[in-house]
């Protein structure tokens, strides 16, 4: 992470958070960065995201859940093929999906294994699965 420090040093004179981890979601200033080559919180050596990217986009739910559930399967697929990799596709999409549900929590869960969760528990239906495990994680 310390290679972008130098990119966001104006916002960091405000003590801004100026990127986020693409594996936790985790949000830091440059100075809490500064140095480091890898994620303060998890420890993922990934390139963070620069929060000045971020961008607003209109698009339907149902095509949101789609493209999210694809990324998903997608995830764990890569995940269980390559199991001695340190760090999982599959925390990163539900770190994604999780910071974009977080903005209309009343609508469907995007990813397949949240909704399963969700009706899991409505419904009081009980599993021997570990959601962890589900997860690849």
């Amino acid at each position: 992470m310390g290679v972008l420090t130098s990119h966001f040093n104006l916002k960091a004179m405000k003590n801004e958070k100026t990127v986020r981890c693409s594996l936790c979601g985790k949000e830091f200033t440059d100075e809490e960065i500064e140095g480091v080559m890898k994620c303060p919180n998890c420890g993922t050596k990934s390139l963070p995201c620069a929060i000045s990217d971020d961008v607003e986009i209109k698009i339907n739910w149902h095509e949101l859940r789609i493209l999210v559930i694809w990324a998903e399967n997608w995830a764990r697929k890569c995940d269980a093929e390559e199991s001695d990799r340190e760090e999982k596709m599959m925390l990163s999409i539900m770190t994604i999906a999780e910071r974009l549900q977080r903005q209309f929590p009343e609508k469907t869960k995007l990813t397949l294994f949240g909704e399963v969760r969700e009706l899991r528990k409505e419904y009081n239906i009980e599993t021997n699965i570990d959601d962890d495990k589900l997860l690849g994680l």
